[in-house]
């Protein structure tokens, strides 16, 4: 009996492994379509007090603040202390949502989809929190001294230490978010904090 749950759970590991294998390389075969396409079309960049249409998508827009996860938590708080509170208030959630993926992982009465789709989410997460850390990385190296980046289903937010950002800078955040995460230009929001 044991050793028969082991060669299933062998089974379902290699099994979830290929399938993890096959989604990446599909995920590796869509950023290079979506680079060659990057680089195929015209530079977003101004011309003029006119921002070209896509640009326009990523601009701050009051209205879509208290739609991302975390800001409703840290509204009156400034500076520094603003980026402090905001990668504390997202770790929270990230734990939470970490931690019950978990639960219906090592559950053994879990149905079995349900325990593979929680795998999957738990990898989507780590993915996600890479690719913040890195989107974060390596915008202060374009010279902010502060940026945090969250990364949801259903775009990126980015927010950064600054008086206001001249459209060629957002351009060149907005590109770094595009290589970084296949996200499209309307699912970015970039929001200059002081």
């Amino acid at each position: 009996m044991i050793t028969s749950k082991r060669t299933i759970l062998s089974l379902v590991m290699i099994i979830l492994g290929g399938l993890l294998m096959v989604m990446g390389y599909q995920d590796r075969v869509e950023r290079a379509q979506s680079k060659s396409q990057l680089e195929n079309s015209q530079p977003t960049v101004a011309t003029g007090p006119q921002l070209p249409a896509p640009i326009d998508q990523v601009i701050t827009k009051p209205h879509l603040k208290e739609t991302t996860p975390g800001i409703e938590n840290i509204q009156g708080v400034t500076g520094d202390e603003y980026f402090a509170e905001y990668r504390i208030t997202r770790e929270r959630i990230r734990s939470r949502e970490i931690e019950s993926y978990k639960q219906v992982v090592d559950n053994p009465n879990s149905d079995p989809e349900a325990r593979q789709e929680a795998q999957y989410r738990l990898l989507d997460v780590t993915r996600r929190i890479e690719q913040e850390l890195h989107l974060e990385q390596l915008i202060k190296a374009k010279g902010y001294k502060e940026v945090v980046v969250h990364i949801q289903n259903g775009g990126v937010t980015a927010i950064i230490k600054s008086t206001g950002l001249k459209p060629e800078d957002m351009a060149r955040i907005a590109d770094l978010i595009v290589r970084t995460t296949g996200f499209d230009l309307a699912e970015i929001l970039i929001i200059p904090k002081d």
